[in-house]
């Protein structure tokens, strides 16, 4: 999907505000022609029918790994770890599929399943329908609301504006944006070892008229 066009950031947003691939280009390339462009569809835009488009400009959004404080202040850290994981996983990936083409199955080493296993779980975190599904089901809004009458309880007070603040849609959809920059890559050592008990498998296609989405159908 690319990144929605009914909101237009501001000049000054522009300039600051960075786009976050949550399936990064170091995958989409794999996919892509030689030109870097895949066909897509955007199912929340479904009058555009179906797309070319470069892959810089698909599955994205605008500052989607950003945790905002209370002052305002950005952190991106989130975009600079996820990067690392990628520059560790993309050669692995590189040497298995070269090999792949060879008919051989890639040697790979400890180090290499651990930064598979981990470009694996990220990879899942990282997307906002995933992240949305799993925190569909929290009630964000009595969170709010239980922890401003705890602190009414222990005798602080809430003025008006900053209980409306608080309780306001956008503080809600900023905290959840916050939990999914928070969590994407933190924490991956129990997980990716889950990941890395089960295992790996390489497959390969043998008929050129045979498409990869049959073969997973196929193999499901």
């Amino acid at each position: 999907m690319s990144e929605p066009t009914d909101i237009q950031p501001s000049r000054a947003r522009h300039d600051k505000a960075k786009r976050h691939h949550y399936v990064p280009e170091m995958i989409l390339r794999r996919f892509a022609g030689p030109d870097l462009h895949l066909w897509s569809f955007d199912k929340r835009h479904p009058g555009y029918g179906i797309e070319r488009k470069p892959i810089a400009r698909l599955f994205r959004e605008w500052d989607l790994y950003t945790s905002v404080d209370a002052a305002g202040g950005r952190d991106r850290s989130a975009e600079t770890r996820l990067s690392a994981l990628e520059s560790r996983a993309s050669p692995v990936l590189d040497r298995i599929v070269a090999e792949a083409r060879q008919g051989r199955l890639a040697a790979v080493s400890s180090a290499d399943r651990e930064a598979l296993a981990d470009i694996l779980v990220a990879q899942i975190r990282r997307s906002p329908d995933a992240f949305n599904s799993i925190t569909a089901k929290w009630d964000f809004d009595a969170f709010i609301a239980d922890r401003v009458a705890e602190w009414e309880a222990a005798g602080r007070s809430v003025e008006d504006a900053d209980r409306a603040d608080l309780l306001s849609g956008r503080f809600v959809a900023q905290t959840r944006r916050n939990l999914l920059a928070q969590t994407v890559v933190e924490p991956l050592l129990r997980v990716s070892a889950g990941v890395l008990r089960r295992g790996f498998i390489v497959g390969v296609l043998t008929k050129p008229n045979r498409s990869f989405l049959g073969a997973m159908q196929d193999f499901r």
